[in-house]
């Protein structure tokens, strides 16, 4: 299933971050874009229906990077 993930670089320390707002507790960092975009998901079956980016965008509750991409990532678990 393809869930929409946020990867950012963090200004702290110039790693990657990536945070899919659909999955709680799957996320992931890395020295570059891509190995920020291989994930790290938990415990996570059954999967939740993936939302679009209009309602992640609308959503009270994120608190997105203004440097943040949005990027489709495609979950198997």
């Amino acid at each position: 299933m393809k869930y929409i993930a946020f990867i950012y670089k963090d200004e702290h320390d110039d790693a990657y971050n990536a945070l899919v707002p659909d999955l709680e507790g799957c996320f992931s960092y890395g020295e570059t874009f891509k190995e920020a975009a291989e994930l790290y998901c938990e415990d996570l079956t059954p999967l939740p229906k993936a939302s679009t980016l209009e309602e992640l965008l609308q959503r009270d509750d994120l608190d997105l990077e203004p440097n943040a991409i949005p990027q489709f990532i495609d979950i198997k678990i």
